[in-house]
């Protein structure tokens, strides 16, 4: 579950935690989308290599390798600087990854098979969903 509540405080803005001093709601949104303005840089730069080289394989797994050396970082130091830098690397990698991802179907498959295999990864990751808080 606590997995789960990471994943979402990075992806969506919550006025929680930022609405000590804020005067208008537009004031509380804005800082809590600040958080997250930084990875929309290495995002799009990701996004646009994909597209350039057609490598989507290639740079799926290197993002998934990237998220785990920042996992690793983040685990093997002991300053409270590399950690947050390897976590941060992690998040920007993860959400790189889950954009390449939902690509690579459509890659090799057409009308209703791409459908089925759209399907089909979203099952899954809604399996785990259910299964995750089991164990």
């Amino acid at each position: 579950m606590n997995r789960r509540i990471v994943m979402y405080s990075h992806s969506m803005p919550t006025d929680e935690g930022v609405a000590t001093d804020a005067a208008t709601k537009l004031e509380i949104r804005r800082r809590a989308m600040s958080k997250n303005a930084w990875r929309l840089l290495p995002l799009l730069t990701q996004a646009r290599i994909v597209d350039r080289s057609g490598k989507a394989i290639f740079n799926l797994a290197c993002a998934c390798v990237f998220g785990a050396a920042g996992l690793a970082l983040s685990t093997m130091t002991g300053s409270f600087i590399w950690e947050i830098v390897g976590i941060s690397a992690a998040v920007v990698a993860v959400s790189s990854a889950r954009a390449i991802f939902w690509t690579i179907p459509t890659r090799f498959l057409t009308g209703i098979a791409a459908a089925g295999g759209l399907a089909f990864s979203n099952s899954i990751g809604t399996l785990s969903g259910f299964a995750g808080p089991i164990s």
